[in-house]
């Protein structure tokens, strides 16, 4: 009897379990839902006015309006099933601290409103001797952090002011599948 009710049990849990793993389902970008291959979701985002201005096999780039605003938008997939599990937004900022920090704040506050309260905030110098003033010479230094990030049932949106030589300074929205992120941590780690 007693072998019967762990049988039961056990049943019980991988049913509710599976249940569960489905009813979180994917995260979703502009209705889009960040999962199966890369030509298909390119292709959904075209249909969302999106243009494509590359596809290779672990990777996209389109150029669209999200938020009101242009930005760029780079697709990431998992590196052997290649399913889709990460979408990058970049926004192009403005050139002093005031306009860069005014539009992080910003996408912040409806991040926030869409997620709730960020899970983690990081907003500070990383080292040395810098003071209110120093912002936009400590970003470009690589002596500042600014992100935000937001827990989703589905996945986790992180939002980053950062600075990169090639691109100039620019905030960046990553939208991560925790699902499909889990496969890509797996086979990465197969990998080894």
């Amino acid at each position: 009897m007693r072998s019967f009710m762990k049988k039961l049990l056990l049943a019980f849990i991988a049913v509710f379990l599976a249940t569960f793993t489905f009813a979180e389902g994917h995260m979703t970008f502009k209705g889009v839902e960040i999962d199966g291959s890369i030509q298909d979701f390119a292709n959904n985002l075209t249909a969302k006015d999106f243009k494509v201005i590359s596809i290779e096999k672990d990777n996209a780039m389109l150029a669209g309006t999200f938020t009101g605003q242009d930005v760029l938008v780079a697709v990431y997939t998992t590196p052997n099933s290649k399913k889709v599990y990460r979408v990058a937004v970049m926004y192009q900022t403005g050139s002093t601290w005031t306009l860069i920090y005014s539009q992080y704040a910003n996408l912040k506050d409806m991040l926030t409103q869409k997620y709730g309260e960020p899970a983690q905030v990081k907003e500070e110098f990383k080292e040395g001797h810098f003071r209110a003033g120093d912002e936009l010479y400590a970003l470009h230094m690589d002596k500042l952090v600014y992100q935000s990030a937001f827990g989703a049932n589905e996945g986790v949106v992180t939002l980053t002011i950062a600075h990169e030589q090639s691109l100039g300074d620019f905030i960046l929205v990553a939208y991560e599948d925790s699902m499909n992120a889990q496969i890509a941590q797996r086979e990465m780690i197969d990998e080894l």
